[in-house]
């Protein structure tokens, strides 16, 4: 999953941020699914989109780290994933998915957000930490 995530991520910020460069404009952006990692569900449950069950809001409240492809790790991004396609669906306005995700992950980087808890998971550098940052090693020596 992380590998197909990071190439369509890697399209799609090519994509947007440079526009000017016509190699980079790719035809069919509109086929990628939202790059559900740990911003996306926080933003739309703390903004109302989503509801979590008082279970789960409490393990990432507390900052319990979920473990990879445990059910309720897998069923959080899954409804992030739905919701953010049911969004793009009802735009009128040509909305896309890798539109909507560069929107979300924006406003999870926002003051608003930002020190909110989100889920995390065990083994997962993909993730970063609970915390939305990534914690530097001391260097030995």
């Amino acid at each position: 999953y992380q590998r197909r995530v990071h190439g369509q991520l890697v399209i799609c910020e090519l994509h947007l941020d440079f526009p000017e460069v016509p190699f980079l404009q790719f035809p069919n952006l509109e086929r990628l699914t939202i790059f559900v990692d740990n911003v996306i569900p926080l933003v739309l449950w703390h903004d109302g989109v989503l509801t979590l069950n008082e279970g789960l809001a409490e393990m990432i409240r507390s900052g319990r780290k979920l473990a990879y492809g445990e059910q309720a790790e897998v069923e959080l991004r899954a409804c992030a994933l739905h919701a953010s396609e049911l969004v793009v669906a009802a735009s009128k306005s040509g909305l896309t998915c890798a539109a909507l995700d560069h929107w979300l992950w924006l406003r999870g980087k926002d003051s608003n957000h930002k020190s909110l808890r989100r889920h995390c998971m065990q083994d997962s550098y993909f993730y970063g930490t609970c915390f939305g940052h990534i914690k530097k090693k001391k260097k030995r020596g």
